[in-house]
This record gives C-alpha cells, sequence and structure tokens, in this order.
C-alpha cells in the first residue's frame, strides 16, 4: 500500500538531520528497506523524485495500454482471444483479464450489466486516477478556463457521460469527448441539427480508423434519423454500419442496432423482418436489468404493430425504470392503453405527468384527446387535439399533425358534420404524399373512398390498415361475420380503441348490428355519440359576425334576443357541457334580486328557439347540464390556425397559407357587437386581439414570401372589424 507524500517528506528530512534509517523506519513504523528506498529517489532527483506517485505493479504502462485499446478501437469485432494473439505477435504478454480490464478502462467493455441502461456509453467504474482528474478538470471549469480544463479531459482514456461535458464547449473537446458529450445534447438541439452534429462527427471518427466509437455515433445518427422521419436514410445507415458491428462482446451495442434496425424495417412496413430484430432483442434483453431496455423493447413492437406485447414491456420497464425515463415509459403506456380502449387508466396515467419542453412530452395532449374521446368528451378532446397541434415542435409537427386533424376529423363526423371531416382528411393527403408519409397517405385516402383504392400488398399487412380495410368490406357487405371478423382483429391486436373511433365513419354497419341485438364491442359513451343517436341535437353557433345557428346543418331561425344570445353562445364555447349557476347569475344579472327566475324565463326562450325538450337542457343541483352538443366558429377557427402555424413551422408555406386564408374567412364582422355582459366584453377583446395579431402577423408573412396581394387583402379586412388598428393600417400604408 503506497504510503503518504507527507510520511516520505518527514522521514527523508529525520535522515538529512541525522538520524539513523533504524530509528526513523522504528519511529513511522515503516520498513528501513522502504526508507533507504525512498533516500535513493530523494538523492538522484530530488522532491521531485522523491514525491512522484508509485505506478502500481499490475497497471499496464500507458503506452502498451494504448495499443491494447487501439486494436478494438480499430477493429470492433476483434474477440479478446483474437486480440491476445495480436498482442503476442508484438512481444506484449497479457493475459485475458488483463485485457478486459485495459477495454473496460477505456468505455469499449466491461458493463456492469446491473446497471447499465440502453445508451451507447457504457457505465464502467472511474478508476481512482480519472476520476482525480476529471476533479482537477471541473476546478478549472469553475474558474473559467475551458481550454486547459478540455485539454486534461482529452487525455483521459474514459469519462462516461459525465455533466461535466456539459460545461466544456463541443468544439474544445476531442472526438471521443464529443462522442461521450453527444449524449447530453439530445433534448437540448432539434432533430435536425442533432442529426447533423452526430453525423459529421461518425465520419469524422471514421476518418481517425476510431472505428467502435463511429459505430456508437451511428447509433445516435440513426436515432435522429427515426425522429425525423426517414426511415429509408436510416436503414442505408445500419447497412453501413453492419459491416463492422461486433455481433458478440457488446451485448448493448447489439442491442441498439437491432432496436433501430426493427424501427426502420416496421417504419417501411417490412414487418417480418422487423419481427426479426425484435426476437434478437428479446433474446438480448435477458442479460439486463434496467428498465429502459424494456422501454425501447415495447416502442419497436408498437412500430411493429403488436400493441399488446409493447404494452406487457411497458408494465415490466415501470418495475425497474430511471428516474429520467419513467415519464417517456408512462407516456408510451398511455398510448397503448388508449389503444386497448382502457381510456380510464390512460387518464390515470397522464394525471401523473407535468408537460416539460422535449419531444416527447407533445403527446401528452394527444394521448388526452384520446381518451376524452373515448368516453364521450369529444368537445374536450377537440380542445386538447389542438393544443397537441400548437405544441408539436418543427420536425414533429407532420406526424403530430396528421394524427390530430384524423381525431379532429372523427370528432366532425362523430357529430354528423361529414362535410368538415373530409375536409380535414383530403388536406393533408397531398402533403403526406410529398413527405412520403405513405402509410398515412393511404389511411387517409381509404377514409375518404366509397370504393376500394389501389394499395401495395405491403401496406395491407399493417394493423392499421388492415383494420380500415375490413371495416370497409363489412360496411359493403352488411353481414355479421365480416363486422365479426374486424372486431375480433381488433381484439387480438389491441386495437379496440381505434376500433371505436374508425366505426364512426361506418355507422350504417353498427346500427345494422345494434338492430340485429348483436355483440358491437363499442362502449356506451361512444353509442351516445350523435352519429349514432339521430335524437341527440347537434348545433353550430357562428358568431364571429351576426349570429347565424345551424341544427343538424339547416339554419334555423330564431327569435333572441342579445343577452339570450351570448348565454347561448357562453354554454356552446363551454367544453365541459356543464356551468355552475353562480357563475351564470354573477355574470348575466349580478344585480338582479332573483337571478334564478331570470334564467328560467330565459331557458324557456332557448328551449323554444331551438326545438328542444326541457331534458336536453336543464338544472341539476345547483349545476346547469345539457344533453346535446355545440361546435362554434371560433373553435373552428382556432383549430384552422393551429394547423397552418404547424405546417408554417415545417416550413410548408403554401399549404399554411390556405389554411390561414380558410381560418381569417371565418371572420364576417365583430363578434358580441351588441353584448355588454362581463363574459361577452373579455371573448370580444380576446377574439379580437387574437384576429388582430395574427392577421398581423400573416401579412408580414406573405410579404416575406413575395405575396402583397394576400398581405393587402387581410389587412383591409382588419381594419373593416377593427378600424382603430394602429398596426394594421402602418402596415397597409406601406404596401401602397
Amino acid at each position: 500500500m503506497a504510503k503518504p507524500i507527507e510520511l516520505r517528506i518527514k522521514a527523508v528530512e529525520a535522515i538529512e538531520k541525522g538520524e539513523s534509517i533504524y530509528n526513523v523506519g522504528k519511529y513511522f513504523g515503516i520498513s528501513i528497506w522502504t526508507v533507504r528506498r525512498w533516500l535513493k529517489k530523494y538523492k538522484t532527483g530530488g522532491l521531485k523524485q522523491l514525491t512522484k506517485p508509485r505506478i502500481p505493479w499490475n497497471i499496464t504502462p500507458e503506452r502498451i495500454a494504448q495499443k491494447v485499446f487501439l486494436l478494438k478501437e480499430n477493429n470492433p469485432q476483434i474477440t479478446l482471444l483474437q486480440a491476445k494473439m495480436e498482442l503476442l505477435k508484438q512481444k506484449i504478454f497479457l493475459s485475458l483479464p488483463g485485457i478486459r480490464k485495459i477495454w473496460q478502462r477505456y468505455g469499449v467493455g466491461g458493463y456492469d450489466r446491473k446497471n447499465q441502461s440502453a445508451r451507447i456509453m457504457p457505465k464502467v467504474p472511474i478508476p481512482q486516477d480519472v476520476q482525480k482528474k476529471i476533479e482537477k478538470a471541473e476546478m478549472l471549469t469553475e474558474e473559467g478556463n475551458m481550454k486547459a480544463a478540455a485539454e486534461i479531459l482529452n487525455y483521459l482514456p474514459y469519462c462516461g457521460d459525465t455533466r461535466l461535458l456539459d460545461k466544456v464547449p463541443y468544439e474544445y473537446l476531442s472526438s471521443r469527448r464529443k462522442l461521450e458529450k453527444l449524449m447530453l445534447l439530445f433534448d437540448k438541439e432539434p432533430p435536425g441539427k442533432y442529426y447533423e452534429i452526430a453525423h459529421s462527427l461518425r465520419t469524422a471518427l471514421e476518418k481517425e480508423r476510431l472505428f467502435y466509437s463511429s459505430l456508437r455515433a451511428g447509433i445516435v445518427e440513426a436515432n435522429a434519423l427515426f425522429w425525423m422521419g426517414k426511415p429509408r436514410l436510416m436503414l442505408n445507415l445500419m447497412k453501413h454500419l453492419e459491416k463492422r458491428m461486433p455481433f458478440k462482446g457488446d451485448p448493448v451495442l447489439w442491442f441498439l442496432f437491432n432496436l433501430l434496425k426493427g424501427m426502420a424495417l416496421a417504419r417501411l412496413l417490412k414487418l417480418k423482418d422487423a419481427l426479426q430484430c425484435a426476437n434478437e432483442c428479446q433474446r438480448l434483453i435477458k442479460k439486463f436489468c434496467d428498465g429502459s431496455f424494456y422501454i425501447n423493447l415495447g416502442n419497436l413492437y408498437s412500430n411493429i404493430g403488436e400493441y399488446l406485447k409493447a404494452k406487457e414491456y411497458y408494465e415490466i420497464a415501470m418495475e425497474n425504470v430511471s428516474p429520467d425515463m419513467h415519464d417517456a415509459c408512462l407516456i408510451s403506456l398511455a398510448g397503448c392503453y388508449n389503444l386497448n380502449a382502457e381510456y380510464e387508466k390512460a387518464l390515470k396515467t397522464l394525471k401523473e405527468l407535468k408537460y416539460k419542453d422535449a419531444p416527447v412530452y407533445t403527446f401528452i395532449p394527444l394521448a388526452r384527446a384520446q381518451a376524452f374521446f373515448g368516453t364521450g368528451r369529444i368537445i374536450a378532446a377537440a380542445e386538447e387535439a389542438r393544443r397537441a397541434i400548437e405544441i408539436a415542435k418543427k420536425a414533429e409537427v407532420l406526424q403530430y399533425l396528421h394524427s390530430s386533424t384524423m381525431l379532429l376529423a372523427t370528432i366532425y363526423f362523430s357529430l354528423g358534420d361529414v362535410k368538415q371531416a373530409q375536409m380535414l382528411i383530403k388536406d393533408l393527403i397531398p402533403l403526406l404524399r410529398k413527405n412520403q408519409m405513405m402509410q398515412d397517405y393511404y389511411i387517409r385516402r381509404l377514409y375518404i373512398s366509397k370504393d376500394g383504392i389501389l394499395i401495395p400488398e405491403r401496406f395491407k399487412s399493417e394493423p392499421f390498415v388492415k383494420l380500415i380495410l375490413l371495416m370497409k368490406n363489412a360496411q359493403r357487405t352488411r353481414r355479421i361475420k365480416d363486422y365479426n371478423r374486424a372486431l375480433n382483429f381488433a381484439d387480438k391486436k389491441g386495437l379496440q380503441g381505434y376500433f371505436h373511433r374508425l366505426c364512426v365513419f361506418y355507422p350504417d354497419v353498427v346500427l345494422k348490428m345494434l338492430e340485429r341485438k348483436r355483440r358491437i364491442g363499442l362502449p356506451r359513451s361512444i353509442l351516445a355519440l350523435p352519429v349514432f343517436n339521430k335524437e341527440i341535437p347537434v348545433f353550430v353557433i357562428k358568431f364571429l359576425g351576426e349570429v347565424e345557428i345551424l341544427k343538424s346543418g339547416e339554419r334555423i331561425k330564431i327569435k333572441l334576443s342579445p343577452k339570450d344570445l351570448a348565454f347561448l353562445i357562453h354554454i356552446g364555447s363551454n367544453k365541459n357541457q356543464r356551468l355552475l349557476l353562480k357563475e351564470i347569475y354573477e355574470n348575466f344579472w349580478p344585480r338582479s334580486k332573483s337571478p334564478n327566475k331570470n334564467l328560467a324565463h330565459l331557458l324557456v326562450r332557448i328551449r323554444k328557439n331551438l326545438g328542444l325538450a326541457p331534458h336536453l337542457l336543464s338544472i341539476q343541483e345547483g349545476i346547469l347540464c345539457w344533453q346535446l352538443y355545440f361546435t362554434t366558429d371560433y373553435q373552428e377557427f382556432e383549430q384552422t390556425l393551429a394547423q397552418a402555424k404547424a405546417l408554417e413551422r415545417a416550413g410548408e408555406w403554401g399549404f399554411a397559407r390556405k389554411e390561414y386564408l380558410r381560418a381569417f374567412k371565418l371572420f364576417r364582422g365583430e363578434p358580441f357587437k351588441k353584448n355588454f355582459d362581463n363574459w361577452s366584453v373579455d371573448m370580444r377583446f380576446r377574439i379580437l386581439s387574437e384576429f388582430e395579431t395574427e392577421a398581423i402577423n400573416f401579412a408580414k408573412s406573405c410579404i416575406e414570401h413575395g405575396n402583397k396581394n394576400d398581405a393587402r387583402k387581410i389587412l383591409q379586412k382588419v381594419l373593416r372589424i377593427i378600424p382603430d388598428s394602429e398596426e394594421a393600417r402602418k402596415l397597409s400604408d406601406s404596401l401602397i
């Protein structure tokens, strides 16, 4: 065991003062041979030689360790035995455990399987000498000396994913340190930028012949391509990496490779090949304990369409998942619960989550929207679907826009508004084709086609496509066995939730099964929707201008005062289908001594004008409840505006422009012009402010794209509705 440096100095100083070696050894409790060795070092090299740390006998010299490490780095497929034989040729004699220990020191082997997570950088013990240098580098970063800190870090054999790398600028680091920092950049850079960094690093590592490290950088690059929705490029990269991939000795790297290859194959609908990758991952996962492996395998099965298996792996993952992966697992689990029609479980799971600014959290409002629809809260579902579009990042926009607008189309169809539903489905078809999102492209075409369409054979095996085809066949034949075939397939694949939404588009066959008193597999919350229950009225209130009310698509004549109309718009804009009487009284009759009588008379007038039975709009225990559905043109405005802004974020200005114009066309005049209750005044201010802001922003974007004509027209409309808008007037004058 090495003695403290202070002890060495004191011992030598005592001898220099005249003490004998024997007495010094006896006083300090050390061997006289040790004292003599210290004295010899001091005489040959002074204090510098005396205080130089002694290298333990079992530590390989750095120059030899470098050679051993480079054997693995230059040839990732080399085994321990092959490395030993190669070293023997160079007259370097090392045991297999000795080689393994060096590879572990450099982070190219020696995984701690109990603590390892599904990350490219292994969790290996950091040696004491390396840890001391990391601490020294940390002190330098605190002093602001980043270059000196980087020099120390670059010299080290391996740092792992120490957070110290977060502080040191990327450009100061060596290629291997950049690789270790790459994992820390995942949530800080958009997928496109992250891909560029990973791609540049991989090619740089390959030029330096650091092939083992290049494989790890390639895995990160492939993951970025997955988030960007580029499966073909991803598969080409996997083929390039496979040439050097070690099939033995690095189960984590091999697991991640098969995982991402399977993801790419699943996206390209090569499902049999993807299942082979999943089976290999399933074999490897037995070696590890951490829940992140089970989350990733669940994601792969989810992409393949095996949602029940995916749910099983997510539930296993929750038993042993690290805090940083906990939320991702819950979000994935909620998605599976929704697909399997376990809506209450999904909502309970989502309650545990708080939104954060990271890609995976964007799924929360979409998952909530799906659960709300399944429980019959379709207005709340529409609101959450709109929010999902609003918060989607640039790289995710198209996928979330597809999922959210399909759910919105389902909502409109369930309310009997076939025209609006079909428009939502049709509008994105050209964009999906342009971006090679062929699965989503064919799904939309199937939804709106009355007859069959030509679909490539490989797409027909995709679970969603197959379920739609089965349901279309059942709608055509109206036979019980064909409906049961679709229902049984949904049960088998864990797609009951998707089946519930799909049935909305084929109400005739569902009603036929109800008539025959057959099993339909739909909950009461879905069967209560207007598309299946014609007795429930659906009203569209257009108040962005002169008020118009449509019932079942037909405009109705109304004789209501401005206050009565304001009240009707108030309840029509509420997503919960209930209002507290106290809230109503405070807004509409704040000074009245008998607001309850005023409300009773108002309800009578509204029921009479809308042709409603008393139970459809009634008071129950201090709450106003209604068993009917309202949509408004303001809700449509916000949904269309969200789509337009999302498309603009995605760089699709041509498609965004059409949505912006459609949104602004909904404004026919000033809303609530004759209403002066508090709610109406607040809403008028909010709506006009939003209209003015978004219209001016649109006009500026038009000018940037060289389209002054649209800019001029929209500014003129703003000035007609809001004559005192100074910003609109200045911008309009600049276009003359």
